[in-house]
């Protein structure tokens, strides 16, 4: 079952084991379970090849739950972590390395092009949630746009911009507390990466119709 994030692709994949009697395996979940692990065992997300050892180490236990709606759920500490993994820090680490590490450690061969698709679907339905919910907050919010390039070159600069709006202050310690943890993890600290879209079998005109609300609203950031 294929389609973007939110679609119903799980709904509807239980409802169809439910009435088949089949068990119903939620691999997304899956990948989210190892994320969950590989953060708390402070795995460098920057190394590919790191992420592909921890995946290796894993050991889940899988519960297959009793009665009708055969369900396995991925154990990380001997239980369910399903708040946790739905956090967003765990859905967005290093997403496409992620799926692609763990896809390889448990099979010979991780196709790219299936990771770009998953990639792309759930990264492509991410601001058009973003820009419905900021339309309908609008009215009584303000927005503190800021380029990604603007925030690594001037990032207490940008923090006081935003506590400004906020009407907060922001304090000597506070300004010096950020600049020295800035100081001590710079971008690119772990190494630097690179992403083909032509690796994953994914064109300009693939990101151009995914995100085409998003680059209208903002290319101007980019």
């Amino acid at each position: 079952i294929d389609g973007p994030a939110g679609a119903g692709k799980s709904t509807i994949a239980r409802r169809l084991a439910d009435r088949l009697g089949f068990t119903y395996i939620d691999t997304g979940a899956m990948y989210r379970a190892v994320a969950l692990w590989a953060v708390r065992q402070a795995v460098d997300f920057g190394d590919p090849s790191a992420v592909a050892r921890a995946c290796r180490r894993w050991k889940t236990t899988l519960l297959c739950e009793e009665g009708p709606a055969r369900r396995v759920r991925f154990l990380v500490g001997g239980y369910f972590p399903e708040k946790e993994i739905r956090a967003p820090e765990i859905t967005v680490a290093s997403y496409i390395a992620m799926i692609s590490s763990a896809r390889r450690a448990s099979c010979s061969i991780a196709d790219p092009a299936d990771v770009g698709r998953y990639a792309i679907n759930f990264w492509g339905g991410l601001p058009r949630r973003y820009l419905t919910d900021r339309a309908a907050l609008a009215a009584n919010h303000n927005f503190i746009d800021l380029a990604y390039n603007t925030i690594v070159e001037d990032s207490i600069g940008c923090a006081d911009r935003i506590y400004a709006a906020a009407n907060l202050p922001l304090s000597q310690s506070s300004r010096d507390t950020m600049l020295a943890w800035e100081q001590s993890n710079t971008q690119h600290k772990h190494g630097k990466h690179t992403y083909n879209l032509t690796d994953a079998n994914l064109t300009t005109a693939d990101i151009a119709r995914e995100f085409e609300g998003y680059i209208r609203m903002f290319g101007d950031y980019f």
